[in-house]
């Protein structure tokens, strides 16, 4: 029998999984085609296939270091995805790549970055502005050498929010330099300034999405999508040929995602009625639902006799079996079988939203 701390560890492990997957995915060309014609200006009028060309080598997902003490070293070709801060530890790219440009000789510099959530601590954009700073002082002695600054190539970070708020929902902007004459007569050349660019992009699966880049990204990071569904859909509505190693890392995800939705599930459950539920999905069969929640309600009595707390047992149990009722109405459970179940009527199910 696992122990709690075994469970916590488990769960750890399996959280770092999804998120190397995560990583691996957006990794994926098709995918960071999507995202460079859907977001820069500079692809726009490109097809998804002829970008994916533009796209030099293998993008690079958190592996290779790169310490500004080295930004000298020729590792800039391989685009490296750790930083070292003096007294701030080390920093790590998510994924960095290089990419050509159409009819040009240089090219530009990508960093794109996955974040569960959008509120951290501190602004997102802020912080873009800091990794593409440093993508730009990481140039220094490989892509270009002073006086030589024309150079320098074009710096993106890319920023993907998991989880927006419901007043954003799928949201994408961008941010960038721009010339503003206080006195006019400079000649404006934007490519003498235009070298560096953060780009948010926000996502809420429950929101509409208004682009083909939220509605794809929000279709491949739908916990609760099936693998074959993904597939069918990535398939049919994006022209997506999910290839050998994109699928497996596509298949690993929706896995791993499936454990943590079903641990963080359990939390829940192991106070009262909805540890029965989640042993009785886990199963898949009726019987382990019934005797499921015969020992969550148990377990939620024992507790609730234990710490003195009737009262509040009895108000936590009507949220709870309510949680249950949406639950199994998601898994498509038919009514009568909720009711039983439940132990509700149906006119309190006809309540439940």
């Amino acid at each position: 029998m696992k122990t709690e701390l075994t469970r916590r560890l488990e769960l750890s492990q399996k959280m770092e999984q999804y998120d190397e997957h995560c990583k691996n995915i957006l990794a994926d060309k098709r995918i960071l085609a999507w995202i460079m014609k859907e977001t820069m200006k500079e692809f726009q009028s490109l097809e998804i296939d002829d970008i994916m060309q533009y796209i030099e080598g293998s993008p690079d997902v958190s592996s290779i270091p790169v310490d500004p003490g080295m930004t000298n070293s020729p590792v800039i070709h391989g685009i490296g995805t750790e930083g070292n801060i003096p007294y701030e530890g080390a920093v790590y790219f998510d994924i960095r790549f290089m990419a050509g440009l159409p009819k040009k000789e240089t090219g530009i510099i990508v960093n794109l970055e996955a974040q569960k959530e959008m509120r951290r601590g501190y602004s997102i954009v802020t912080r873009g502005i800091f990794y593409g700073a440093r993508m730009i002082s990481a140039q220094m002695g490989t892509e270009f050498t002073a006086p030589d600054y024309q150079k320098i190539k074009k710096v993106f970070s890319v920023w993907i929010c998991f989880h927006s708020p419901q007043y954003i929902g799928n949201a994408v902007s961008s941010y960038g330099l721009q010339k503003n004459d206080i006195v006019p007569g400079i000649p404006d050349i934007p490519e003498e300034y235009d070298k560096v660019e953060i780009i948010q992009i926000c996502l809420n699966p429950e929101r509409e999405n208004r682009i083909k880049l939220t509605e794809l990204l929000n279709l491949i990071f739908n916990s609760k999508l099936p693998y074959k569904e993904k597939v069918t859909l990535l398939r049919d509505s994006f022209g997506f040929p999910v290839e050998a190693e994109f699928g497996e890392e596509l298949k690993n995800m929706c896995n791993v995602s499936q454990y943590i939705f079903g641990y963080a599930l359990e939390e829940g459950i192991e106070q009262g009625l909805q540890q029965g539920l989640q042993q009785g999905i886990e199963q898949g069969i009726e019987q382990g639902i019934e005797q499921g929640l015969q020992q969550g309600l148990q377990q939620g009595l024992q507790q609730g006799m234990e710490q003195g707390l009737q009262q509040g047992m009895e108000q936590g149990r009507q949220s709870r079996t309510e949680e249950i009722v949406r639950r199994m109405r998601e898994e498509n459970y038919p009514e009568d079988q909720i009711i039983r179940i439940c132990g509700v009527t149906k006119e309190e199910l006809l309540s439940i939203k």
